[in-house]
């Protein structure tokens, strides 16, 4: 609870009548969805600590002193707890213009825990000059901390990696020729596994980080309709910023741009204004499962209830006109040539156009 969060809440609890008992419940029920919050992320970092503790005890392995402080900052970053330390005077401030801004600072730091160069060539010379017939043991021993977040990362990218395969395999099967998930890191779709309209985002987190840098370093951005166009190393910074930015700041930074994060124009009315700061505040997990609801139906928002509870990400959208003239394309070329409408040559698109108009 941030000291502006306080101060409002007191000024509503302290208000009379009907607004001071309607601040004083909303007041309660904050600070105890705030508590709830706090104290299943203590749990979750609990758990971790206990199960990593225990796996030391199997191979015999007892860390150093400095060792457990690596071993407890590596547990915070897994759950998604980074360090703000390094933005000093600047810390609060972040905290207040950005949306959960330990958790991308978790990210960040995660990844270059487990790309550590030091720890990774420490441990690998543990490895090979131990005697010691256990080579894991002989790891844990020499670097806990970087194997603790190696492993973890390498159990995510398996489980992703098996999911994705398994949704591509059931497609096969079923011989649907549109592509489940997309590989190309230049595409807002990366690592998201699509069924109909709706995507699913098994990333928790990673995907922006992985897409800003390849974007910085090609050059260039996967469209929906599958191009890849150039862009501009600028707009990708902005536009990452723009993703990360809280409700408030959000709302303000598209009100004086004149469109949303995703494209579509804002008429500056005092009803769109309002209906715009409204809908930032709307929490992440309702508004996914109303837009699936609206797109496709109240059975898409069912199946999706269960994975967005769990942390996994959900969009359902609408495509534009474009876009949609590119799946029709995409769809006769799929079913005629098996392959995708930009890849076929002008004599074979030709044969296509006269054999179905609706192209």
């Amino acid at each position: 609870e941030t000291p502006l969060v306080q101060e409002a809440l007191e000024k509503w609890e302290k208000k009379e009548g009907v607004a001071g008992a309607l601040g004083t419940v909303g007041a309660r029920g904050y600070r105890a969805a705030e508590f709830a919050f706090t104290d299943s992320g203590n749990y979750l970092r609990f758990l971790l600590a206990k199960k990593f503790i225990d796996s030391m005890k199997t191979l015999g392995v007892t860390p150093t002193n400095e060792q457990w402080l690596s071993i407890g900052k590596v547990i915070n970053l897994m759950s998604g707890e980074g360090s703000l330390k390094f933005m000093g005077k600047y810390a609060t401030a972040m905290s207040v213009a950005m949306f959960a801004p330990r958790l991308l600072a978790g990210r960040v730091q995660m990844l270059a825990a487990a790309a550590n160069p030091v720890a990774f060539l420490r441990a690998a010379k543990a490895a090979i000059t131990s005697r010691d017939p256990n080579i894991i043991r002989s790891i844990y021993k020499a670097e806990p901390a970087w194997a603790l977040a190696a492993g973890s990362l390498v159990k995510t990218a398996g489980i992703i990696g098996m999911t994705i395969g398994a949704i591509g395999l059931a497609q096969r099967r079923f011989r649907r020729k549109e592509r489940p998930v997309e590989l190309n890191p230049e595409s807002s779709d990366f690592g998201k596994i699509k069924m109909g309209r709706t995507k699913f985002d098994l990333l928790g987190g990673y995907g922006p980080l992985i897409r800003t840098v390849t974007r910085l370093v090609t050059g260039k951005v996967k469209t929906e309709t599958g191009r890849r166009i150039p862009v501009d190393s600028y707009e990708t910074i902005v536009q990452f910023i723009r993703s990360k930015l809280s409700p408030v700041p959000a709302a303000m930074w598209d009100l004086a741009k004149g469109e949303t994060f995703y494209g579509d124009d804002i008429a500056l009315d005092a009803e769109n204004v309002v209906a715009q700061l409204a809908h930032q505040f709307v929490p992440f997990f309702i508004e996914d499962l109303i837009d699936a609801a609206r797109v496709e139906g109240g059975y898409a928002a069912g199946a999706g209830a269960l994975p967005v509870f769990f942390g996994i990400g959900l969009q359902t959208y609408e495509p534009s006109p474009t876009t949609q003239v590119q799946y029709v394309k995409d769809k006769y070329a799929l079913e005629t040539y098996h392959t995708r409408w930009d890849e076929l040559g002008p004599d074979f698109q030709k044969a296509l156009r006269m054999n179905f108009p609706l192209i």
